[in-house]
């Protein structure tokens, strides 16, 4: 496999971007035991991180223009 633009390749680690962030919540509480504790919600926001960091992998990729050798 061979591509057009492989410089665009260098672009690949900006894909983990999503991972280094933290979700903003936008309601503050001033003690936040009183809340009960979410896991779900976690486990689809860390799914969402992942589908980020393929999406952008994988826009990364496309742009470099991958293809196959002719014989």
């Amino acid at each position: 496999m061979e591509f057009s633009h492989p410089y665009l390749l260098w672009l690949l680690p900006l894909a983990l971007l999503p991972l280094v962030f933290k979700r903003a919540h936008t309601h503050h509480y001033s003690w936040i035991d009183l809340l009960p504790a979410d896991p779900l919600s976690n486990l689809v926001g860390f799914i969402l991180k992942i589908l980020a960091v393929c999406i952008l992998a994988a826009t990364i990729i496309g742009l470099s223009a991958p293809h196959s050798q002719q014989q």
